[in-house]
């Protein structure tokens, strides 16, 4: 079992996986799929836009892409923009705070949109809302409606959903259903699966 405190917090919480292997019985079935994401991987062309939405350790993933983007850009190679939507609960955690730095710093990042949903003192907001706010929609509406773009989504199932009608509401069904279609959206997300 994995037991943890956020934030140098005094309150304990258990990892979700390890909790729920405990507390299974050694006779019990356990039902679960593992999906592959095969198509999740660096666009083939580098000069190709890209938006990467996540929360917390959902920035994993994300890592390697930007290592992969940073490389092909010291090399010479032409790149796109590239934007970060990035939600954690609190700027205490530092979550990837180093790594977010130097992505910004070395240009591999264009633009890095960060909120905090248990921010001490401010209103809980989510990647979701933040896509929402003007600002954010004038700077990654062209880049959402260049046909080259790249939209990687990484976290919750949930937080998948409600990006593609973020997505749908800030262009239109018919584009987001092209960008789907041409293979463009690329998400790894986890989450309980209906049986």
């Amino acid at each position: 079992r994995f037991i943890f405190s956020r934030g140098g917090g005094s309150k304990p919480e258990v990892g979700v996986c390890s909790n729920f292997l405990t507390n299974a019985n050694v006779d019990d079935t356990i039902t679960f799929a593992i999906e592959s994401c095969p198509s999740f991987h660096h666009p083939l062309n580098p000069s190709s836009a890209v938006v990467f939405i996540c929360t917390g350790t959902g920035f994993a993933p994300f890592r390697g892409l930007l290592q992969k983007r940073s490389y092909l850009k010291k090399r010479g190679e032409k790149m796109g923009n590239a934007y970060l939507l990035f939600g954690s609960r609190s700027s205490k955690e530092g979550l990837f705070e180093d790594d977010i730095n130097s992505f910004i710093q070395d240009g591999t990042l264009t633009g890095v949109y960060k909120c905090y949903s248990r921010e001490p003192g401010k209103k809980k907001q989510y990647t979701t809302d933040v896509m929402q706010t003007e600002s954010v929609r004038q700077v990654l509406l062209p880049t959402l409606n260049n046909n080259g773009c790249h939209i990687y989504i990484c976290g919750s199932a949930s937080l998948a959903e409600k990006s593609k009608s973020v997505l749908i509401d800030m262009t239109s069904p018919s584009h987001v259903k092209k960008i789907i279609e041409e293979g463009r959206l690329h998400c790894d997300v986890f989450g309980a699966l209906a049986g």
